[in-house]
């Protein structure tokens, strides 16, 4: 019980360190593969369907006092030019909301998306993806706690933070860019290989007015993949490697797709599989699949030093999507390329 305490206020106080400290890292997802718009640019539009509605939630550490809570929406969907069928646009919208910490870091991030896709043939497909938008950080120094509030015997809330902050938010824009790379035989036997920049422009973050420190470029670096196995199996495998400024992230992924019903109209299916992040969790996930809903559930089993304050309760983790297929005339239909 001290243990985890202790570690609970070295957490408390590693969080309202001023500068880079403050600041953090990117949000990040252990179903990273269904949040496609935050691993690259270049995956935008890249699904079997004209329309696809997602949203993730994440809630990290609630059962220490310093929980994290993460959603995003999106919304991506495919533009056919009429005289060609050898390429496509693609055009998405990605909100991000992040809260974290003692002293309620704060991160409202929005970004429209751009792709081009061009279809090399049947099974081999090339799509180049950009991002431009903008976000807010922002926090509460009214809940901060520091050392300059311990009187040397106890904690005195009635103490001076010691800190002074020339604001409590600020705005700044981001750029991003991406490549990805389909190899496809069929609906059920595919991969995605690709990686995406994030924050190309490196934007200023800062709460004070000396001591600038420009956000790092995030390079995200991954590969999903499917694999019919037998009529009613598919073999799923996927990992991403993220690494920006000092942070580096290395989440490998496996599922087995075990297909209920494949009635047109009726289809059904399971997934039952783990990720594991390295040297941070185990998480186990469990995933429906009706006609074009999909539903996913983890639950991070924390590993790390920090499990000392868990007792490994990482958290528990959402995401769901919805595709739409739309009906056209036949003197304007087009097959959507994507499996």
């Amino acid at each position: 019980m001290r243990q985890a305490l202790l570690n609970t206020v070295i957490w408390c106080l590693l969080l309202l360190l001023p500068g880079t400290y403050l600041i953090g890292q990117d949000i990040h997802y252990s179903q990273f593969n269904h949040t496609p718009l935050n691993i690259n640019p270049g995956l935008t539009g890249i699904f079997n369907g004209d329309l696809r509605f997602a949203g993730n939630f994440r809630d990290q550490w609630r059962s220490v006092s310093v929980p994290y809570t993460t959603f995003t929406v999106a919304f991506d969907t495919k533009l056919y030019p009429k005289r060609s069928d050898n390429y496509f646009w693609g055009l998405g919208i990605n909100f991000n909301y992040d809260l974290a910490g003692a002293v309620k870091l704060n991160l409202l991030h929005l970004t429209v998306s751009g792709s081009y896709t061009r279809i090399l043939n049947q099974n081999n497909i090339v799509t180049a993806g950009v991002a431009i938008g903008g976000a807010q950080r922002s926090f509460k120094p009214g809940l901060a706690t520091t050392n300059n509030m311990f009187d040397g015997l106890a904690y005195d809330p009635t103490l001076p933070t010691g800190e002074t902050w020339a604001n409590e938010s600020f705005i700044f824009g981001d750029v991003s860019a991406g490549l990805n790379y389909r190899l496809q035989a069929n609906e059920r036997t595919k991969i995605d290989l690709g990686a995406g920049a994030f924050h190309l422009n490196t934007p200023a973050q800062t709460f004070k007015n000396e001591g600038n420190t420009d956000l790092p470029i995030r390079l995200s670096i991954y590969g999903l993949g499917s694999l019919k196995l037998t009529n009613g199996l598919d073999l799923l495998l996927d990992g991403q490697y993220t690494f920006q400024g000092p942070h580096d992230e290395l989440v490998f992924g496996a599922g087995a797709k075990i297909y209920l019903n494949q009635n047109r109209g009726r289809e059904l299916a399971i997934v039952v599989g783990a990720n594991w992040r390295t040297e941070d969790a185990i998480i186990p996930k469990l995933e429906f699949h009706y006609k074009t809903w999909h539903l996913g559930l983890s639950y991070d089993i924390n590993y790390s030093d920090f499990k000392e304050a868990t007792n490994r309760r990482g958290g528990p983790e959402l995401s769901i999507s919805y595709r739409i297929l739309k009906v056209r005339p036949l003197s304007t239909y087009k097959t959507c390329p994507i499996y």
